[in-house]
């Protein structure tokens, strides 16, 4: 196959192949649809179902709409970039501002509310009167009701969007490539790449170091190491968090190498002849 970008005269015959993406495009397409049915399933539930409109649900079902959200505004545009082919990401720089802006904010509303959801639980489960109550999504009428979900919600979607959009707003279109910042041409001195890498460790590193406490503590109190324990139900409910906090660590490879990439931009890399280290 040959690939040369669109409009182009260049042609680099064996490199590449410029045919579109069919299973990367299937694989989209599923998860679309999946994502869309299973969480819309998920708020089905917890409408029909008032036991579980407890605080921690409520934070589960926030997290649901923003994975639709996700599904319906960021994945179409990953479906348009691999059905063109490599190379094909030909979006004008506006669309790629209106992308990389849904992609940031819903990343960074995401990792925050996984925060307050994360330390809610956290201190709730360490009253063992709360551990006692008869219907267990809900408070117990011992305790005062937790209505941490009515400002923790909207805080983590400001917070995340805060700190996620301005790096959006700055991506442009260089070379078919819709990004905040270009490795290839961009330099470490301009306000992309300061603002790329402010998103990536206030919506990452930050979250990943927040996390790490209430999740080493909930698993101690799942697996019976740390007082009080937790037995079903109240276990099943700190899984699903778990396995929510799960689902955002695998965004360490991606981020992770993105920030390698940027440092190493920024104070060279060891590992390349021209890394421009003395």
């Amino acid at each position: 196959g040959s690939y040369g970008y669109p409009g182009s005269s260049y042609n680099f015959p064996g490199y590449y192949d410029n045919s579109p993406s069919w299973g990367y495009v299937i694989f989209y397409l599923v998860v679309m649809v999946l994502g869309i049915l299973l969480n819309s399933f998920f708020c089905l539930i917890i409408k029909k179902n008032k036991q579980f409109r407890s605080p921690i649900h409520f934070f589960f079902l926030s997290i649901c709409v923003v994975d639709m959200i996700i599904c319906v505004t960021v994945l179409p545009f990953l479906l348009d970039s691999q059905a063109k082919g490599i190379g094909g990401q030909m979006l004008g720089d506006m669309l790629c501002k209106v992308y990389i802006c849904l992609d940031y904010g819903t990343k960074g509303v995401i990792a925050f509310i996984l925060i307050f959801a994360a330390y809610f639980l956290f201190f709730y489960y360490r009253k063992p009167d709360n551990l006692q109550s008869e219907n267990p999504y809900e408070t117990s009428s011992r305790s005062r009701p937790s209505k941490m979900h009515k400002w923790g919600i909207p805080l983590a979607a400001v917070i995340g969007i805060g700190v996620s959009v301005p790096a959006g707003t700055l991506s442009s279109t260089r070379a078919y490539e819709c990004a905040a910042w270009h490795e290839w041409g961009g330099m470490v001195t301009d306000t992309n790449f300061s603002m790329n890498l402010g998103f990536l460790i206030s919506t990452f590193v930050v979250p990943l170091v927040l996390l790490f406490f209430p999740l080493v503590a909930l698993l101690m109190q799942v697996c019976g190491g740390r007082d009080p324990k937790l037995v079903p139900p109240y276990s099943r409910i700190a899984w699903s968090l778990l396995l929510f906090i799960a689902l955002f660590c695998l965004r360490a490879p991606h981020d992770g190498f993105e920030l390698m990439k940027m440092l190493g931009r920024h104070y060279g890399n060891r590992g390349d002849p021209a890394r421009g280290m003395d």
